[in-house]
């Protein structure tokens, strides 16, 4: 994946890729404290005030700078962002907060980067480059730095009522413990509040604190699972002193193509940047959001991300019906224009062995299901604000509904990690039970797939082949 790096004044053309969204062009006006770069994504919408769902995507873009005379040890920093927006111009876009609430961007010390959406509602199936400039006052003038300016493209969730939890799936949330209720929890506000679930032993009912998020309030998460392609960026963002410490390994295993070998500074690379990471753990997850300055979402932000507004269907998949087309087949070569090679599919589960493209077991593009030609959330595998794999493909951790996380506030990253390349964020669950993967992944069977499925709970939050990410602000 190619990547752009500002060596003193030397330009080197390059695009950086994220899921269909490109930064290109990219300059620094060192005096000034800034930076300028074009900035371009596809089938982007934003329908906010038309009706359900009431919602747009946005790009979550932020600066990293490396000083030129520390060498591959240097420390990346992370852009501190002028408040003031007319420090910045955003050409056909607008800055939204976080939380959705007005323009702008967020309050220090999470002015940690801008979230840009469209300036006028509509669909926009491809709209051309747009170019931004950001004030950037913790990049020093007259100092020679190594500049990376990255974007993850994002999918906001609006505040409202949702039903979390659903059948007797293993660990269901509901609105009691007993095995045979069918009753799903509606969650209408973010105070503090006891969570029942089909869960054994002393954690089938959990004292939430009003801090912890529900789901109830409004946020933004990740269009996709984290790609090979992002993993990789992120591990090109590190002091060399311990960028092996978040690499996972497993070169070629289960498809997962991230290793070493690329020209530095890009010395990790994929051959398949736009395939699902696997092989996460629980600290590459909460590393790599630190590292973004997102933060770990929750299994109740998730639960409602799935089922938004719609009132709870018995056996329903992250599309909101119960009926899963399994994937068996991609075209070839698998090279970010990829599809389904028989249709219909929109998930991929059961350790399918692929026919086509690159074969065998393992996590495919992200996005693969969302095909021109398909209308409907079941078609897409979508979510209800339009978020993918939510469903199959690489299981995602979320925190977990559970006594040792009850205060845990949601509060974004910081952008920087520790010295040995861990998050460095002091109220992030890491206990044996911070997380819970949930929406399972390709070798999963159907159950593991369904919303209200909390199988897994017992992971040990190591990295193993099912296991990917995904997070939010």
């Amino acid at each position: 994946m190619k990547r752009f790096t500002l060596l003193a004044s030397l330009f080197l053309p390059a695009i950086l890729w994220a899921n269909g969204l490109t930064i290109t062009n990219l300059s620094r006006d060192s005096l000034a404290q800034t930076v300028t770069f074009d900035v371009q994504w596809h089938n982007s919408w934003r329908l906010d005030s038309t009706g359900a769902p009431n919602n747009w995507d946005a790009a979550w873009v932020f600066v990293k700078f490396q000083t030129c005379s520390g060498g591959s040890q240097a420390v990346w920093e992370h852009g501190q962002l002028s408040t003031t927006l007319t420090d910045h111009t955003f050409g056909d876009l607008e800055p939204i907060l976080s939380d959705g609430s007005g323009l702008g961007i967020d309050a220090a010390p999470y002015n940690t980067g801008v979230l840009l959406r469209r300036n006028r509602n509509g669909l926009f199936a491809s709209e051309p480059a747009t170019t931004i400039t950001l004030s950037v006052p913790n990049m020093l003038p007259n100092e020679a730095y190594n500049v990376r300016v990255v974007g993850i493209e994002m999918v906001f969730v609006p505040q409202g009522a949702y039903e979390l939890g659903s059948v007797t799936y293993s660990n269901a949330f509901a609105t009691s413990s007993s095995g045979t209720n069918t009753i799903p929890l509606l969650i209408s506000n973010e105070a503090a509040q006891t969570i029942t679930s089909h869960a054994g032993g002393a954690n089938n009912s959990v004292a939430l604190s009003a801090a912890f998020p529900k789901g109830y309030d409004p946020f933004h998460l990740m269009k996709y699972e984290i790609t090979q392609g992002q993993y990789a960026t992120f591990l090109n963002s590190l002091s060399s002193n311990y960028q092996y410490n978040r690499y996972p390994g497993n070169f070629g295993s289960y498809r997962h193509e991230l290793g070493a070998g690329g020209t530095a500074p890009d010395v990790f690379v994929s051959s398949r940047p736009d395939r699902a990471q696997n092989y996460l753990s629980w600290e590459d997850v909460m590393a790599y959001l630190d590292w973004a300055a997102l933060r770990p979402l929750t299994e109740m932000e998730y639960e409602k991300a799935c089922r938004g507004l719609d009132p709870m269907v018995a056996d329903e998949y992250a599309w909101g019906d119960n009926s899963a087309a399994i994937l068996t087949t991609v075209t070839g070569p698998e090279n970010g224009t990829e599809i389904p090679g028989v249709l219909p599919a929109n998930a991929h589960y059961n350790n399918t062995n692929l026919a086509g493209g690159d074969g065998g077991r393992g996590p495919v593009r992200v996005g693969l299901f969302a095909l021109p030609t398909t209308n409907t959330r079941n078609a897409a595998g979508a979510g209800y604000y339009a978020t993918f794999e939510m469903s199959g493909n690489v299981a995602e951790p979320y925190v977990k509904v559970h006594a040792d996380n009850a205060n845990y506030a949601g509060l974004p990253g910081d952008g920087l990690v520790d010295g040995n390349g861990n998050s460095n964020e002091a109220g992030w669950p890491t206990t044996a039970d911070a997380a819970i993967p949930r929406g399972g992944g390709f070798n999963h069977g159907a159950n593991y797939l369904r919303i209200s499925d909390r199988s897994l709970f017992s992971w040990n939050q190591a990295r193993i082949y099912w296991s990917g990410g995904r997070g939010g602000r």
